[in-house]
């Protein structure tokens, strides 16, 4: 059995994040424990926490998998992909500025996964480029239960209503309506659960509709009832 953490949040970078490493000591496991980091996309708030404070590796005994297409867009020239796509100059360059302090810290670790495969029984990766171009949803399957995590296809729960409401932090709107479509369209089919990373708590719940006209519906946590 193989112990796997998607994504590690943004790192002890604000007062209000870096909470990955406390909720792992909740659950009794150890950062030298985890065998794979799978990571959904480069951004900061979703391998920020790869490094501690003084750069070294947090999940040092562990593979570090991303998308290639996602590592040969950050460790090209991503500035000037960003600033030909319109975006926002400081925005793209604090995002740039991160890939650049944790990914070749983290090369001797990373490994690249291309497409839909299966990392350990169990759990695989899907391709859902758009947000950023190697963007992947993760898919968890044990029996007849299912999880999506979808990483940040989804921002905020309107954007599984409308799809077409592209956040400014979308890389290419193009793909990621494509995405959003595909992916709220096989969640709702499937009576998948999702787990959606910027949802207000607690970001779990099912994607309901069809033909192109899906809602959010959150899971209730009151366990009272």
């Amino acid at each position: 059995m193989q112990t796997v953490l998607i994504d590690t949040g943004l790192g002890a970078f604000h007062p209000f994040t870096g909470s990955v490493l406390e909720n792992l000591k909740r659950i009794e496991i150890d950062p030298a424990d985890i065998d794979i980091v799978l990571l959904t996309h480069a951004h900061p708030d979703h391998i920020g926490g790869t490094l501690d404070q003084e750069g070294e590796s947090i999940f040092s005994n562990a593979k570090i998998l991303m998308s290639q297409s996602e590592w040969e867009f950050w460790n090209s020239d991503p500035l000037v992909a960003l600033k030909s796509a319109g975006k926002d100059e400081p925005h793209s360059a604090a995002v740039v500025w991160y890939a650049e302090q944790c990914l070749p810290k983290l090369q001797k670790q990373i490994q690249t996964v291309d497409g839909q495969m299966e990392i350990v029984p169990g759990i695989e990766t899907l391709p859902a480029p758009g947000h950023t171009p190697g963007h992947q949803v993760i898919h968890i399957f044990s029996a007849e239960e299912a999880l999506m995590v979808t990483g940040d296809v989804f921002l905020q729960p309107l954007h599984v209503e409308h799809p077409k409401w592209c956040p400014a932090v979308d890389i290419n709107p193009d793909s990621a309506i494509k995405t959003r479509v595909r992916i709220a369209g096989q969640a709702a089919h499937s009576n998948t659960l999702v787990a959606c990373f910027h949802f207000p708590f607690p970001g779990l719940g099912h994607i309901v509709g069809s033909k192109g006209k899906y809602q959010f519906k959150s899971l209730d946590m009151n366990t009272s009832k």
